[in-house]
């Protein structure tokens, strides 16, 4: 065993000292904490999973609320439309020369051409953009030449609109194309 050996400053002796006085406090060796690479880039790599499954999660969730809030505002319209109907309302085929389709009646609005008439008539949850309109395709055919020599793109298309028996008089029997498709935007509202 040996001497103790007091001068060595890690030796396993017991060092008394007196209150007041001063010695200088070895420092210790510190521990730092040492986190292996692999293990941080599994952690950010398990977050980014996570945090990506659940956003793909509440973006189809919020998705899917939309989808059906539209669907029963749209179920809803069309039920009100039909309660409200009078008993003499019927579905008329008519032919309508058609400028386009628009998601906003706003953006019907403003694709509305200065020298042809036209209207914009709410179809199947968007707008048409109406150049004219008959009661026959080919009557439609015939009205949609002049348009298409303005160098206007048309389309020619058969639609049921709900008129009364009154309406439908005047839309038949109306020459000027503007007062048949203000009766048409009436039948449609």
């Amino acid at each position: 065993m040996g001497a103790p050996k007091w001068h060595e400053k890690n030796s396993n002796v017991l060092h008394w000292h007196m209150p007041g006085e001063e010695m200088p406090i070895s420092a210790a060796k510190k521990k730092t904490a040492f986190i292996h690479p692999a293990i941080v880039t599994g952690i950010v790599t398990l977050a980014l999973g996570v945090g990506t499954a659940f956003g793909v999660i509440m973006i189809n969730a919020i998705d899917i609320e939309e989808k059906a809030q539209k669907q029963q505002a749209v179920s809803g319209n069309e039920r009100s439309v039909q309660e409200n109907k009078p008993a003499d309302v019927k579905d008329v085929t008519v032919a309508l020369i058609q400028g386009g389709v628009f998601s906003t009646a706003e953006a019907a609005e403003k694709a509305k051409p200065k020298n042809v008439p036209a209207t914009v008539v709410p179809a199947e949850g968007q707008f048409l953009l109406v150049l004219g309109a008959a009661s026959t395709i080919e009557a439609a055919k015939e009205l949609a030449e002049p348009i298409q020599q303005k160098g206007m793109e048309v389309y020619l298309k058969e639609l049921p609109a709900p008129m009364t028996n009154d309406i439908k008089k005047q839309f038949l029997s109306e020459k000027d194309q503007q007062n048949a498709l203000d009766l048409l935007k009436t039948a449609f509202n």
